[in-house]
């Protein structure tokens, strides 16, 4: 993963994080395979995350993925604190203070609009240049 939050980094850097990371990242391909359209969804964690496909000619190639916020469903600071800090004790994190700093005070809670919005900008961006580049050699799509 690259440009991951410092949160997820952390919760990669567990087995059982990492594992579970994996388990959400293939279902989500799966849906984005199956929809063949962007994807909207709570990890595992509870952070929202954003599945946008890649397609080539209608083709769906691989897809972009952004995660690690966290969408505003009301809690206060200390319910998140409850909440992440049960999450850390399941994936084992060795330092919850900085755990529960990366989740809650790094975070920006967003709103589902606002993501559907970056998804659809992401999602033009990414079909011009799927379109204008040579994505078609790079994922070896044939004309």
């Amino acid at each position: 993963m690259s440009g991951a939050q410092r949160v997820c980094k952390l919760i990669m850097a567990t087995e059982e994080g990492k594992k579970k990371c994996e388990e959400c990242y293939k279902m989500a391909l799966s849906l984005v395979r199956t929809q063949k359209e962007s994807a909207f969804i709570d990890c595992y964690a509870g952070y929202a995350s954003l599945w946008v496909p890649i397609k080539v000619k209608g083709e769906i190639v691989d897809s972009i993925t952004g995660c690690g916020g966290r969408y505003d469903r009301g809690e206060n600071k200390e319910e998140l604190i409850e909440k992440y800090s049960k999450l850390a004790d399941q994936l084992g994190v060795e330092n919850k203070d900085d755990f529960l700093k990366a989740s809650i005070d790094e975070i920006k809670p967003v709103t589902e609009k606002e993501v559907k919005k970056r998804a659809e900008r992401l999602s033009k961006l990414v079909g011009i240049l799927a379109e204008e580049t040579a994505f078609s050699e790079v994922f070896r799509i044939e004309e």
